[in-house]
């Protein structure tokens, strides 16, 4: 099985995947407060007997997860997706060959290079009150952008 071509992969990713930003309460296994997170998430979703192979080739061909979606009612769908690094990874890959979604990659782009690295910390509380506010407003931006 051959990797997928990066232009073939950024009209296919405009076509049928997604960029989000998801928001999930950590549990800290110190001391087991909850800690608001936001991850940078990239998906493709193909059905039927392309999609096992389409999302396989994504998984080989930028890391990620291919999987099974598929429900009780449904017909076979398979997913690939993408977190965190290695979306920003995918994304700055596919970038110069994409027209439809460089305004939600830019906002990809814009979110994950705020991130603090692991190890870092806030100087104050209301320095990551305002991070995780703007984070949010990336999310809804993202949202919105998706649904137009």
């Amino acid at each position: 099985m051959k990797n997928l071509g990066i232009e073939y992969s950024a009209g296919f990713f405009e076509g049928d995947g997604s960029i989000s930003i998801h928001r999930h309460c950590q549990i800290s296994n110190s001391n087991r407060k909850r800690y608001l997170r936001y991850c940078l998430v990239v998906t493709v979703a193909q059905s039927g007997s392309r999609g096992k192979n389409i999302c396989t080739l994504f998984e080989k061909t930028f890391e990620g997860r291919a999987y099974d979606v598929t429900g009780r009612r449904s017909k076979k769908t398979w997913r690939w997706i993408c977190n965190s690094q290695q979306a920003y990874k995918f994304l700055v890959q596919v970038y110069p060959y994409m027209q439809i979604k460089r305004k939600q990659v830019g906002l990809a782009f814009d979110f994950q290079k705020r991130l603090k690295n692991p190890g870092e910390v806030y100087k104050s509380v209301e320095e990551r009150i305002i991070e995780l506010g703007y984070q949010e407003t990336l999310k809804q931006e993202i949202g919105f952008l998706n649904r137009e």
